[in-house]
């Protein structure tokens, strides 16, 4: 089987952006309280009704380095959608709703249905559509305050909290705290803390930066992802183009009935 549209679904399934920044001394740095960066962070997340954008994928996983580009459009807390390139042909089609993937593999004439059940089982990380919506919008993937630290990293604010199992660390920019990297791991034995023997993890980080003003809000349009797991990756994203607020987007999705269904990616 070709796996290698489904493995650049995934990924574009999570977003992402980066570019480095001059780091800033830390005693130049003012110090923010756990509770101002967390409103900070909670303040500035993307709202949308619906919401669409071009991107151009660099990709880099076991499979090799490859490009797309792809199509976005979301409905707020209910589908996203998304359409991948290649040399202006669509090599794969994805769909999601609140409890269900769907991914199209045009090249191999193959259709995937997944339940977040099954992606959380594979990559060990608690992957659901909140979290894909969320990563794709640039925003906290953390949506209720927790018991936050707050410190500097590198010239950067940190602010990091445990949820069960899962430990979310976010970094802004000291000028305006706007996000630049976040991190979710999720750790094999929660009772250990991070960096404690036996608290192995698997997660996933994801850089931002270059952000630009959409009707009357931000986006980061420069995204870096690393994802650990059994299908380790890197995704770097270029988006474009983004709108807020289009009326009648359409969300196509037709499954040819001869195409052959998968319901294990690694089958």
């Amino acid at each position: 089987m070709n796996k290698v549209w489904f493995a650049t679904a995934f990924l574009v399934l999570l977003g992402a952006s980066c570019r480095s920044t001059k780091p800033v001394a830390s005693s130049d740095i003012p110090q923010v309280s756990a509770q101002e960066l967390w409103q900070a962070l909670d303040g500035s997340r993307l709202e949308f009704e619906t919401f669409s954008t071009r991107a151009d994928l660099d990709i880099e996983d076991t499979n090799g380095k490859s490009g797309a580009s792809a199509m976005v459009r979301m409905y707020r807390d209910s589908l996203i959608w998304i359409s991948l390139r290649k040399a202006g042909l669509e090599g794969a089609r994805i769909l999601i709703t609140r409890d269900s993937l769907h991914i199209l593999d045009r090249t191999a004439k193959t259709y995937y249905p997944l339940g977040f059940a099954q992606l959380r089982q594979q990559y060990r990380i608690d992957l659901g559509f909140e979290a894909l919506q969320d990563l794709i919008s640039g925003n906290a993937l953390v949506r209720q305050p927790l018991d936050w630290t707050a410190g500097l990293d590198n010239g950067k604010l940190l602010l990091s909290g445990q949820d069960g199992g899962k430990v979310h660390r976010f970094w802004l920019r000291p000028s305006d705290l706007k996000l630049t990297a976040q991190s979710l791991e999720a750790l094999e034995h929660p009772e250990q803390l991070p960096g404690q023997p036996g608290a192995q993890s698997m997660g996933m980080t994801m850089q931002l930066d270059a952000y630009e003003p959409v009707s009357d809000q931000t986006f980061a349009t420069f995204r870096l992802l690393t994802v650990q797991g059994e299908m380790p990756a890197s995704l770097q994203a270029r988006f474009s183009k983004m709108a807020i607020n289009e009326p009648e987007l359409s969300f196509t999705f037709h499954i040819n009935p001869g195409y052959t269904v998968v319901r294990d990616p690694k089958e």
